[in-house]
């Protein structure tokens, strides 16, 4: 009762079809994988692109946010603090530059425009703005951000106190 083992084994045609389509498979797995990588590359340019886009506005944000008043200049706008001027902003080449004393920083490129807007006959002395706004150009059409100049809590808490013990003063 020998119980007979039969090897199963392949023939040369079989081994090179197998070779064949494996190559086949091998090929598209490694092009996929090649697609992959240039559209997680687009993808990653685009998150860097809109991360130095909010980055800048944030620092304009701030900028605005800290000013105790803005005007205008040739190029841009000054933003003023405590009586002393804090900062610069100007569209140089589609790039919105701010200038710290000695130091330029880039806020945001492919700016269209910057426009300061003022209050009509609302109290607006020596050019004072009271918004700031920047027109950015997309791919889906231009983006326009502004930003408000508003004194600080301080200061008009200060101005209504004063504006108040106005009629209480002694001559």
């Amino acid at each position: 009762m020998g119980t007979e083992r039969r090897v199963r084994a392949m023939t040369l045609a079989e081994v090179l079809v197998m070779m064949i389509v494996a190559g086949v498979v091998f090929l598209a797995v490694m092009d996929g994988f090649g697609l992959l990588r240039r559209h997680a590359m687009k993808v990653a340019g685009r998150i860097t692109e809109n991360s130095s886009f909010y980055e800048g506005y944030y620092r304009l944000e701030e900028l605005v946010a800290n000013a105790d008043s803005i005007t205008r200049n040739d190029s841009g706008a000054i933003f003023w603090r405590g009586g002393a001027q804090a900062a610069g902003v100007a569209l140089i080449d589609s790039m919105l530059i701010a200038r710290y004393a000695a130091v330029s920083d880039t806020l945001m490129r492919r700016v269209e425009m910057l426009r300061l807007a003022s209050r009509v006959g609302g109290g607006n002395v020596h050019g004072r703005v009271d918004t700031l706004a920047v027109v950015v150009r997309t791919g889906a059409g231009n983006l326009t951000v502004a930003f408000p100049a508003t004194p600080p809590v301080q200061v008009v808490a200060a101005q209504n106190i004063a504006q108040r013990e106005e009629e209480y003063i002694y001559e």
